[in-house]
């Protein structure tokens, strides 16, 4: 499921992913590298 909030795969707790979110900000690259990751994801699902 694909929300504002970001992606967010079955079975991870939503602490996980804000504290995940929290370290990547720390590292542009690597935010965008996971974004479009995330994007391609995303896409294989439809």
């Amino acid at each position: 499921m694909h929300t504002r909030q970001g992606y967010r795969p079955a079975g991870v707790p939503r602490r996980y992913i804000k504290l995940s979110e929290k370290f990547i900000g720390k590292h542009s690259e690597t935010l965008q590298l996971c974004r479009s990751l995330e994007n391609l994801v995303v896409f294989r699902n439809y």
